[in-house]
C-alpha cells in the first residue's frame, strides 16, 4: 500500500494494479483475500483477517523489540486511509 492505494502485483506478467482505498474496489479486494502490508514512511505494519466469534476482522501486526504487538482494526468496511494511518501512528 502506497499513498492511500493498493498496489497489486499481478505474478503472471510485471503489471501492478492500483486500487484505491476507499472505493468500491477496495471493498472487493478485502473480502478476496487475508492479509496485506500498509506502509507509511515511518512505520510498516501487516493486517490480517482472522475469522472470530460474530464473523471476519481485521488485525494489525508489529513486531517492536522483538515482542510482537496487535491491534484491532474491525471489520473491512471499518477499513478507511484513516483508521490505517491511525493504527500506523500507534505502532511508531
Amino acid at each position: 500500500m502506497n499513498e492511500g492505494s493498493l498496489l497489486q502485483h499481478i505474478e503472471e506478467d510485471t503489471t501492478t494494479d492500483t486500487i484505491s482505498i476507499g472505493t468500491a474496489a477496495w471493498h472487493c479486494w478485502l473480502e478476496q483475500h487475508h492479509s496485506f502490508t500498509f506502509e507509511t514512511p515511518r512505520t510498516t505494519f501487516t493486517a490480517r483477517k482472522e475469522q472470530r466469534p460474530g464473523g471476519w476482522y481485521w488485525y494489525a501486526y508489529r513486531r517492536i523489540r522483538g515482542k510482537l504487538h496487535s491491534t484491532y482494526l474491525g471489520k473491512s468496511a471499518d477499513l478507511t486511509l484513516e483508521r490505517l494511518k491511525s493504527t500506523a501512528d500507534v505502532f511508531e
